[in-house]
């Protein structure tokens, strides 16, 4: 039997801009259109046979909440007349909240320029973030360790006297 597979479905989106999956059956198939592509919190609102078995779905998501794509069992007959298997539903988060970070760990008097560490601790997991994304006045940031997906933590430097300040 021809079996369903969507791929290509971003793991999180911030807008309702649509974007494309791929529903592959991995030989060509009948009988399969746009109806058989069951979406939650979102719609088909484009379908292209590629002739090939697979077929590209346009996906626009309605808003807030997880945009779930799925293809049933027996909606689709190859050259033999077998019906295909379910696919796994494809999920995609829709996030359009910021992440927060929280600077932890700072004393709140030193006396030495002797290191002390600092945890960055971020409200949802993130990428991209570095060192030089850590600001440090009357100092500086070293030592930066990725603990998880949303924690880091960094050695804070003193330069000397004042008021040692640490942002992101």
């Amino acid at each position: 039997a021809p079996a369903a597979s969507i791929t290509g479905a971003p793991s999180a989106v911030n807008s309702t801009t649509p974007y494309n999956v791929t529903v592959d059956f991995g030989e060509v198939v009948t009988g399969f259109v746009s109806g058989d592509v069951t979406v939650g919190n979102g719609s088909v609102t484009g379908f292209t046979d590629n002739g090939d078995g697979t077929f590209t779905v346009q996906i626009t998501p309605s808003g807030a909440g997880d945009i779930t794509v799925d293809v049933a069992g027996s909606v689709a007959t190859d050259a033999a007349g077998n019906n295909n298997t379910a696919a796994t539903t494809a999920t995609t988060v829709y996030d359009t909240t910021a992440p927060t970070v929280d600077i932890q760990g700072e004393p709140a008097a030193v006396n030495s320029t002797a290191a002390y560490t600092v945890t960055f601790e971020f409200s949802e997991d993130v990428t991209g973030f570095v060192l030089g994304d850590i600001v440090v006045g009357n100092g500086s940031a070293g030592s930066f360790v990725a603990v998880d997906g949303n924690t880091y933590t960094a050695q804070i430097t003193p330069s000397g006297a004042g008021d040692i300040t640490v942002d992101v």
